[in-house]
């Protein structure tokens, strides 16, 4: 599979692990989703063991081909052209865009984003889309306090017997510019115990 813009072009690279990086780079696109272009071979490829493997954790391949039936969110095309409409991408953009990485896949090698896992190209229809939104996880924002972790009232004084401790103080405080699942708890735990041995 391919990420690509509203415009069809390739903007990361699609074996990147880090799901933070990849909210990063959808962040300094002027539209906050991108589609996941992959074709038939690749919905129906299985597992080692035989089992499934689709793109989306917890479904089968029934289930994709229904939601490609429907056409909301999943796009499918017999066609890269027809699926290209179906997307509102430039259709030249994406069927260059396509044919770059089956060339990637021939040479082996990502000259734009590094990507290493190329097995297989996209050349089996019919094809499909998955659009992807970005995620908000956490908010970085909170409730501003003081050294006491008294919470600040808006005339900039503290609010008398209120405070806070753990997310609610927004995770920029904690965690910096990153985040990564379970990061809240160590805060939410200290500074509450912090807070219940010290009042």
């Amino acid at each position: 599979d391919i990420y690509i813009d509203n415009r069809g072009h390739r903007f990361m690279r699609e074996d990147e692990v880090n799901p933070d990086t990849r909210e990063r780079i959808l962040l300094e696109k002027d539209i906050w989703n991108f589609w996941i272009v992959f074709d038939e071979a690749a919905l129906l490829e299985r597992n080692d063991d035989g089992s499934e493997n689709p793109l989306i954790i917890g479904w089968d391949t029934a289930k994709m081909k229904a939601a490609a039936m429907e056409g909301s969110y999943m796009k499918m095309g017999d066609t890269v052209e027809r699926l290209s409409a179906k997307i509102d991408v430039p259709t030249g953009h994406l069927m260059k865009t396509i044919s770059e990485f089956n060339d990637m896949v021939d040479s082996g090698i990502d000259h734009s984003f590094g990507r290493t896992y190329l097995k297989n190209k996209i050349s089996t229809p019919p094809f499909y889309a998955l659009k992807v939104h970005a995620s908000v996880l956490v908010t970085f924002g909170g409730i501003k306090v003081n050294d006491s972790l008294k919470i600040i009232g808006r005339d900039g004084n503290p609010l008398p017997g209120l405070y806070a401790a753990g997310e609610v103080l927004g995770l920029g405080a904690t965690s910096g510019k990153a985040f990564c699942s379970g990061m809240a708890i160590t805060p939410c735990l200290s500074f509450g115990k912090w807070l219940g041995d010290t009042l």
